[in-house]
């Protein structure tokens, strides 16, 4: 079951045959003990944390006018690193043709330390910064009409821009993401951007797995013992990868592909059954819940 808890304090509760949460790493990383009832597990918890999400900033800035060239983006270059050094002409022909031609907006992208620095800035202290920046480039630049910055970072919705694809990582970690959780049942999915294989931080890596996990939903509320729901409950089997994961198949025809490394102990996701895990929802945070088939 999932408990829903509203922007007034008042809760609500749903229940599902199935659920697929696709909160941010970010949130998970950030809530995960107060979002899951049983809590996830250590192994869960070590995959999840290896996983950095990044701060990636964009500052959108309107002008009276436009007082710089044609091109597309414009490069600055300070003794401090990762300042301001992107900028983005907006109003760029053949890159953003339906923006109107008083639109005059060009967008800052800062990364790293200096986006965590910004983000702790009010819009005007940001506008001061980018404005003597602009003004280092440019002869003639006129005082901004507007701005608009979000903090991915602080969104509690989000905390963070997107996920990270850190040195080093496997394939092994973002398929344990994306196994059922312990003590689910085989019934609790996370899907999202940082559990795809390979495209990991993309929009379309989060399309994709919203896709396959849809997909193993389905599979496993309609043909529990097929091969393809036998390998998407199995922390060591990836879906993508697995020959034998036949769409049409209604039995397992053989042993599930599984590439385990030698290690002690075995699957943690061997728990079957009604699912007794009990999920807190806070804010609007983005989950969808489905019932057997309604994917």
């Amino acid at each position: 079951q999932v408990t829903v808890v509203n922007a007034d304090n008042t809760t609500s509760t749903l229940g599902a045959d199935y659920v697929i949460s696709t909160f941010s790493v970010g949130v998970l990383q950030d809530q995960h003990s107060t979002l899951f009832s049983p809590p996830l597990t250590p192994t869960y918890q070590n995959s999840l944390f290896q996983f950095p999400m990044s701060a990636y900033l964009k500052i959108y800035i309107r002008f009276p006018t436009r007082f710089w060239g044609k091109v597309f983006l414009y490069n600055y270059a300070d003794e401090r690193r990762g300042y301001f050094p992107l900028w983005q002409n907006m109003e760029a022909k053949g890159y953003y043709s339906l923006v109107a031609d008083d639109y005059h907006v060009l967008m800052a992208t800062v990364t790293g330390e200096e986006a965590l620095r910004l983000e702790r800035l009010s819009d005007a202290d940001i506008l001061e910064e980018a404005v003597e920046v602009l003004r280092n480039m440019w002869s003639k630049v006129p005082d901004a009409t507007g701005i608009h910055v979000h903090r991915w970072n602080s969104d509690p919705l989000f905390r963070g821009s997107k996920t990270s694809y850190p040195v080093g990582i496997t394939t092994a970690a973002h398929v344990k993401l994306q196994t059922p959780l312990e003590g689910s049942g085989g019934r609790v999915y996370v899907s999202g951007d940082a559990m795809h294989p390979t495209l990991s931080g993309y929009v379309h890596g989060a399309l994709e797995q919203g896709r396959q996990t849809g997909r193993e939903v389905f599979e496993c509320a309609s043909r529990p013992t097929g091969v393809l729901c036998l390998c998407s409950r199995n922390m060591w089997c990836n879906t993508y990868d697995c020959p034998d994961c036949d769409p049409e198949a209604t039995e397992q025809k053989g042993t599930v592909v599984v590439k385990k490394p030698k290690q002690k102990g075995g699957n943690g996701n061997k728990k079957s059954g009604a699912s007794n895990v009990s999920m807190t929802v806070q804010l609007a945070i983005s989950m969808m819940v489905t019932g057997i088939g309604l994917l």
